[in-house]
């Protein structure tokens, strides 16, 4: 039975009646998700198999879209980033358009709590522009917030809040409280955020007016709330007032909200809240010098979180739990705390810094991999053993894992993707581009006179300088975009949902930069005998390339019309459709 085909009449009464109770747990689970997650969940998972058994198609997606809103509810981001993946590529097959954006803010959402923010991005950029196709400006506006949210969970909070700014005046308009709440909340977050950062800089009263601020917006986002009856999301506006009330020191009034907080969070389904309000209380009584209370009650947080491996969040408590340890002088145990916290802390840095393509790609491979394996047992039996070490040994998996990316995806010189890598995404996002008529841009450089360096220099200073300007390329592009290493001196750049013209003015910074840099700290001859530079050559995808190696081929043409016209420049073209 093919369930990705639409939905067929339904031939026999009993499956008529089979099909009438599926929409009804599909309403039963719709209209539950925000107060009962697990009856919404038990509701939804039997209209998915009623549906599987129908082959409907779009029964099935409505279905998937509702159980990952229940898994992103009980503490199951993977499961609800997975559901919310197979619904939106459901939806696109029916061209349910808005239920497909909607099902990629769902998908999107998921993973950014587990910290792959590149994807989630990406999520957020196609939903927003699918709603943008269909004039569907309140759906535009929500995806606009989650790229908000992401903006501040990587840290850019200035923007996170430029972004809100905009947002709120446009729920205001809708009369959209709970939106309108929302947006409150996140933009007290976002403050928040950027008061602590510039506390840790020493602009202390700044740090405060912002403190300040988030607690005004987050009371409005409070009220809001409570008057709409939503005890998943009160909690959540519970927990930015407590925090912006800590950070400014009144712990009087942040004492007593978070007492009504940690009451709220343990009556919802799952325990992150309560994880999360114990560790804002924890931290609270450790700087009132409450220390043996503030142990008691992050340790409590610590158990919830290592048991919903909710990383950055647990970072985060582990910090506090470390400078607990240490006021209280249990400094074994801080020790301990703190090898905890560097752990985790890496493991952020490194999802934050990678891209999260290469690691579906690898997965991916890897189970394709495992299945050939298994088959030919016989023949190899070298990969007979690493099959069966990948199915016993989760730690070795993913080893093995880190070293299938490192190999098949990431030049071993500059830690940029390799041509392969290159290859492989590229010819997915100029299919993606094609299919949802997005913008998509490329650029292929070359280093000038490159030999040279190499010849009169050495080869290891001409690999620390293909090193450097690695690291500007990486420093000089967004989240979405990415950087290959094309074959020897030559770099590709590829710039999604962008227009040939910003692609050709970030080439354009790169190459000033590139020409400016201070390459005696490389060699002390370079920057007086010989300089470095880079020529460019930067197209956008069109009706005419077909493939990805034909829109590559086209932007290497230009690069060579650079190099001619004297190098050290950026040429930039869009061939005729």
């Amino acid at each position: 039975m093919d369930l990705l085909s639409p939905r067929r009449q339904v031939p026999s009464t009993a499956q008529g009646m089979e099909y009438q109770r599926a929409l009804a747990l599909v309403k039963d689970a719709d209209e539950l998700r925000g107060t009962s997650s697990q009856r919404a969940l038990s509701a939804a998972n039997e209209s998915i198999e009623i549906a599987r058994r129908l082959g409907d198609t779009a029964l099935l997606a409505r279905g998937l879209a509702i159980r990952s809103v229940c898994q992103r509810n009980l503490s199951d981001p993977v499961g609800a980033a997975q559901s919310a993946s197979e619904a939106s590529r459901l939806f696109a097959d029916i061209e349910d358009t808005e239920s497909e954006a909607n099902a990629l803010i769902n998908h999107g959402i998921a993973l950014s709590s587990i910290g792959q923010m590149s994807e989630a991005l990406s999520a957020f950029e196609r939903a927003r522009h699918l709603n943008r196709n269909i004039d569907n400006r309140v759906g535009e506006a929500d995806a606009l917030m989650d790229i908000a949210v992401v903006y501040n969970m990587l840290g850019d909070d200035e923007r996170a809040m430029e972004l809100y700014g905009e947002l709120l005046p446009i729920y205001e308009g809708l009369k959209d409280d709970y939106h309108v709440a929302t947006t409150l909340n996140n933009l007290a977050f976002a403050r928040i955020s950027r008061g602590m950062r510039i506390g840790e800089e020493g602009r202390g009263e700044l740090a405060r007016e912002l403190f300040l601020q988030a607690i005004s917006e987050s009371e409005r986002a409070l009220a809001l709330a409570q008057e709409a009856d939503q005890p998943d999301f009160t909690v959540i506006c519970f927990d930015t007032l407590s925090t912006a009330l800590r950070e400014a020191a009144d712990f009087k009034r942040c004492f007593e909200i978070l007492e009504e907080q940690l009451k709220l969070a343990r009556a919802l389904d799952g325990r992150r809240m309560e994880a999360v309000t114990l560790a804002n209380l924890g931290e609270a009584q450790r700087r009132t010098g409450a220390i043996e209370a503030a142990i008691a009650t992050l340790e409590s947080a610590d158990a919830i979180y290592s048991t919903l491996q909710l990383t950055e969040q647990h970072a985060n408590l582990l910090f506090s739990l470390v400078a607990a340890y240490e006021q209280a002088g249990r400094l074994a145990e801080a020790l301990a705390s703190h090898r905890r916290y560097h752990r985790i802390e890496t493991q952020i840095k490194t999802a934050a810094a990678a891209e999260k393509m290469q690691v579906l790609q690898a997965r991916l491979e890897l189970e394709k991999l495992e299945s050939e394996l298994a088959l030919a047992q016989h023949r190899q039996a070298e990969l007979a053993t690493l099959n069966a070490q990948l199915h016993d040994v989760d730690r070795e998996k993913s080893r093995l894992l880190e070293q299938l990316e490192r190999q098949s995806f990431e030049d071993s010189l500059t830690g940029l993707h390799n041509r392969r890598s290159l290859d492989a995404r590229l010819g997915a996002d100029l299919r993606r581009t094609q299919r949802y008529q997005s913008r998509l841009s490329v650029a292929l450089g070359d280093i000038d006179f490159f030999k040279r360096i190499n010849d009169q220099l050495s080869h290891a200073v001409g690999d620390e300088v293909l090193r450097q300007i690695a690291t500007i390329l990486r420093e000089s592009i967004r989240a979405t975009d990415y950087a290959a290493r094309y074959g020897g001196e030559e770099f590709a750049l590829v710039f999604p949902e962008t227009p040939l013209e910003e692609a050709a003015a970030v080439c354009e910074k790169i190459r000033q930069r590139i020409a400016s840099f201070s390459w005696e700290k490389v060699h002390p001859h370079m920057g007086q005998d010989l300089n470095v530079t880079i020529s460019f050559g930067v197209t956008e995808a069109t009706a005419r390339f077909e493939k990805h190696d034909a829109l590559v081929a086209y932007a290497d043409a230009l690069l060579y019309g650079a190099k001619g016209a004297g190098r050290n420049q950026v040429r930039a073209r869009q061939p005729n459709p």
